[in-house]
């Protein structure tokens, strides 16, 4: 298979198969009650308005206001650059943060393709260097969700899309914005799987579905291991799972990386007909851990 081959799949088993259903931030990105189900309506909520407000760059425009040009400049912000950002896209007024901003964006464009990557630097590297930052970095969540969205905006390279895509996929399941960014990233996803025809269109609606759960249940508290990266990236985001139920009847099903219980639960009470809420509220899922014998097995 080629690479762009991988890739494609990557994003298709993503999205494909059966569905069970802040340190020193922005003084600006406070806090606010914003509920996931209310998808804003109209014009609002665009990735350019959050700009025009957030962003560090946008803050230094005040002769432009008004004007055409701003428009221009604010597009200019949130479309893709072939020039690593030289400061962060929101302003920090910690230093440290601003240049961990800076070095994320380089590992982002290294792993999108728009980079050369470092020697001995693998794609697995990369996420894992991304997704580290923000499970360490709370305060710089908003900062990459600005990062992704403005590279696989108007990105000319198919390929680097493909992989821009791959990566929100991830950090729609592990981390939130913060509820200033939540209703502008969630009008982003709304607009980029509102176009069937687009490459993008289904991964979009799995990364609105992920962000859902994440908001409602809570994202993955660990990032995955080397062998879950390594299939992720090659295309295989489904492995099969038995689940033994009462009078020794064994249940096949197929779980995906941001599966949660309460899925699997509604899925099982639904194949056996007892698909309501009250109902499901008498069953209960357990994980057995089974110990290893002394091979090893």
């Amino acid at each position: 298979m080629d690479r762009r081959g991988g890739l494609q799949k990557s994003m298709k088993a993503a999205f494909e198969g059966r569905n069970t259903n802040r340190e020193a931030s922005a003084t600006s990105l406070t806090s606010e009650p914003y509920s996931i189900t209310s998808v804003p309506a109209g014009d609002h909520y665009t990735m350019m308005d959050f700009a025009s407000t957030y962003f560090r760059e946008a803050q230094f425009m005040t002769e432009l206001k008004g004007t055409p040009a701003e428009k221009k400049t604010i597009a200019d912000m949130v479309q893709y650059t072939k020039v690593p950002i030289q400061e962060s896209l929101l302003r920090y007024s910690d230093s440290e943060l601003n240049e961990l901003a800076t070095k994320s964006f380089m590992t982002l464009m290294r792993f999108m393709g728009d980079q050369p990557k470092l020697k001995n630097q693998d794609d697995a590297q990369c996420v894992y260097e991304i997704l580290q930052l923000c499970k360490e970095k709370e305060s710089l969540h908003d900062e990459v969700y600005c990062q992704v969205i403005k590279q696989v905006t108007l990105n000319p390279k198919q390929e680097s899309v493909l992989r821009g895509w791959l990566l929100l996929n991830l950090l729609t399941g592990f981390f939130l914005p913060s509820n200033i960014l939540m209703p502008y990233a969630t009008k982003f996803l709304q607009q980029a799987s509102g176009d069937p025809s687009s490459t993008h269109h289904d991964i979009a609606k799995v990364c609105q579905s992920n962000l859902r759960k994440n908001f409602m249940y809570g994202g993955r508290r660990h990032l995955p291991f080397p062998v879950e990266m390594d299939a992720l990236l090659k295309g295989r985001s489904a492995r099969r799972l038995e689940v033994l139920m009462f009078g020794g009847v064994e249940y096949v099903t197929r779980i995906r990386t941001f599966t949660v219980a309460k899925e699997l639960l509604q899925e099982i009470c639904e194949q056996m007909g007892a698909g309501e809420q009250e109902e499901m509220q008498e069953f209960a899922l357990f994980a057995i851990r089974k110990a290893s014998d002394k091979n090893g097995k």
